[in-house]
């Protein structure tokens, strides 16, 4: 009876030690995602919790500069290819065409997603038009790593896409 204890014991405490580094690990991811995108990279907070009140397929606008126009939507991804809900999407304008149609769109604009909705960031994507043209020349992905051959500690890695011929492929 006292091995069955100690066992019990034993993986009660593996169990709160792989918790608590979890979290430590969210934190982390966190941090390095705020060191990259600054104040944007904060999903968490009342902004958060009224979109998470917002009926399916609805979207919060933000005029967060106040020229009376729209430079954030904030939004919980419905697309049915999405296999982790909910996620919570804040999308950065950073074109200043977001007031036209109300929805982001994919050639001036920064994604940040954070999968469950619990405040910490696990994916940015990052779309570029480079010539003005209204469509993606570049997308960049950024994710967390916990661990990257060559390097020590967590990181974060980014892939980086360009449309050289700008066939918008």
């Amino acid at each position: 009876m006292n091995r069955v204890r100690a066992l019990i014991v034993r993986c009660l405490m593996l169990g709160l030690a792989l918790l608590a580094t979890g979290a430590l690990a969210q934190d982390h991811k966190q941090a390095l995602f705020e060191r990259v995108f600054g104040g944007l990279a904060e999903l968490d907070g009342p902004v958060a919790a009224e979109v998470l009140d917002l009926p399916a397929g609805e979207r919060l606008l933000r005029d967060t500069d106040g020229d009376g126009s729209p430079d954030e939507a904030w939004f919980l991804d419905t697309d049915p290819r999405s296999t982790i809900k909910p996620t919570l999407v804040r999308a950065i304008d950073e074109d200043g065409d977001l007031g036209e149609s109300g929805r982001p769109d994919l050639d001036s604009d920064l994604y940040l997603a954070d999968w469950h909705a619990d405040g910490v960031v696990d994916a940015a994507i990052d779309y570029l038009d480079t010539d003005g043209d209204d469509d993606p020349d570049e997308m960049v992905i950024f994710y967390w790593r916990q661990r990257m051959p060559g390097l020590e500690g967590e990181c974060l890695q980014a892939w980086w896409s360009r449309d050289l011929a700008d066939r918008n492929l």
